[in-house]
């Protein structure tokens, strides 16, 4: 290498790294060991999701109760159902169905609002 045109502590720290050439190593190896990581990561978790169970939630059916609400929560074969179910001051049913299809809202088992077909925050009979 030409160290003529440079000088100083420039000059100096040149010579030193030409002489090493690991130290120009150091950011090829930890980009190196980096990419490896994340596939080792990857691979961890792609195993913990294999391990969790996740494929028995395919077909799976669960219902609980919380704050005077209850859900219940359907899935079969990639189509799935959340309801939630409540009631008003006034003892009002009310019936929030969500579906691939969208969400459909019922007061006292009379459809109010939908978003099934993009009628969004609109009044809809059943």
């Amino acid at each position: 290498m030409n160290y003529q045109k440079t000088t100083g502590p420039i000059k100096n720290y040149m010579k030193q790294v030409s002489n090493k050439p690991f130290f120009f190593s150091i950011p090829i190896i930890i980009s190196i060991l980096s990419f490896s990581l994340s596939f080792a990561q990857q691979d961890i978790i792609d195993k913990a999701i294999a391990v969790s169970g996740t494929e028995k939630l395919k077909n799976a059916k669960a219902s609980f109760d919380f704050r005077d609400y209850q859900y219940t929560y359907k899935r079969n074969q990639g189509r799935f159902e959340y309801t939630r179910i409540g009631k008003k001051g006034d003892g009002t049913e009310i019936r929030d169905v969500y579906t691939n299809k969208g969400l459909v809202r019922y007061v006292a088992d009379t459809c109010t609002s939908s978003n099934e077909l993009g009628l969004s925050r609109s009044k809809v009979k059943s």
